[in-house]
């Protein structure tokens, strides 16, 4: 019985002969145009490295997770996913933050990839991804959230709106108060006791 091939970038079994491409020093086969275009935007970026890191953290990796979305581009729809990421996107003092859900995160090598090439822009102040979530937040200056959501799909993830962060930011105001309403009541509890 013949072994299915899998594509170098993505890691899924290849039904057909797949495209050959030179990453490195070698010879790889990927299974789509737009894992040729991945590889070829890791290895523009100089981040290579990316590969030797997943195959390190590959015993440890965590399960994968299937998801049902396109990565081409439709027309009309950059309206549609502007308006789906606006729910993760806040702005406070000059500084706009951005959290996208990544599910296709499945190691350490994905996360240093993703935090490695977003660093690499100008207009990226702070870029953190956490592996446990699988959410990907940005810090930036005047610029489209878009455009990060293009620039990780480039990197060949899926990039989803997320949804909680407005539920999380609204439960750290909350307990901001709570906290200063303790120390007030701390206060005022010392004064009775004196």
């Amino acid at each position: 019985m013949r072994e299915l091939a899998s594509c170098f970038q993505c890691q899924c079994v290849m039904a057909g002969p797949g495209i050959s491409l030179e990453i490195g020093d070698a010879l790889r086969i990927v299974c789509s145009r737009e894992c040729e275009l991945a590889a070829q935007q890791i290895g523009d970026l100089g981040l290579a490295r990316f590969y030797d890191y997943r195959e390190r953290f590959k015993a440890g990796a965590l399960p994968s997770v299937d998801v049902e979305q396109p990565r081409g581009r439709e027309p009309g729809r950059d309206d549609e996913r502007r308006l789906a990421l606006a729910a993760g996107v806040q702005h406070v003092r000059g500084v706009s933050r951005l959290s996208v859900r990544v599910p296709d995160i499945r190691c350490a090598a994905c996360t240093w990839l993703i935090e490695s090439s977003l660093r690499k822009r100008p207009d990226v102040l702070r870029c953190m991804t956490s592996l446990a979530d699988r959410i990907v937040t940005v810090e930036y200056r005047q610029a489209d959230p878009l455009t990060f959501v293009t620039f990780i799909e480039g990197l060949g993830f899926t990039v989803l709106p997320d949804r909680s962060a407005p539920v999380r930011s609204a439960l750290e105001r909350e307990r901001k108060s709570l906290l200063a309403r303790l120390g007030v009541a701390g206060i005022g509890m010392m004064q009775v006791m004196m």
